[in-house]
């Protein structure tokens, strides 16, 4: 129904500049530059819009709102998820840290074990060496004193390195 007042206003805007065009040729009988100015004007004016244009306009304002709205939630949500520890992921290198190293997890909880990941992650992130890393392996696994070897240190930055987001 929008379609057919859209087709019906046009047709109008149509016979309107017909008119003009007659009626002012008619009245000298020739085509001044004032007759081309109106015919020219009523051929690309533009009728007022009627409630269905207003609506579909304000429609698709709404929409397009809505999905820069979207964009940009879904864009924070993407970029936020690989700053999100993998529970599952760390799980895991708690369960094979403890298995390989017992020494280095004896009465330690998981928390304490998680910060090996945590705080190593965290310097990978930042840029630093290698040597930095096994350093910051050797001081987050010592436990008690006991303080790995750097073969273990080596191999523990191994497990370290996939459980980073």
């Amino acid at each position: 129904m929008g379609r057919i007042k859209g087709k019906t206003a046009a047709m109008i805007v149509t016979a309107s500049a017909l008119l003009v065009a007659v009626g002012a040729c008619a009245d000298n009988g020739g085509t001044s530059e004032e007759t081309k100015e109106r015919i020219s004007s009523a051929v690309t004016s533009t009728p007022e819009p009627g409630p269905a244009e207003a609506l579909r306009s304000s429609v698709q304002a709404t929409a397009s709102e809505l999905v820069s709205s979207i964009q940009a939630t879904a864009s924070s949500l993407v970029s936020g998820i690989g700053e999100v520890w993998d529970d599952a992921k760390l799980s895991a290198f708690v369960a094979t840290f403890r298995t390989a190293y017992p020494s280095l997890s004896s009465d330690r909880d998981d928390e304490s074990i998680e910060s090996i990941v945590q705080e190593t992650c965290a310097d990978i992130g930042s840029g630093a060496s290698t040597e930095e890393l096994v350093a910051k392996v050797t001081e987050t696994a010592t436990n008690n004193g006991t303080a790995p070897t750097e073969d273990q240190a080596n191999r523990i930055l191994q497990l370290v390195r996939p459980a980073c987001p």
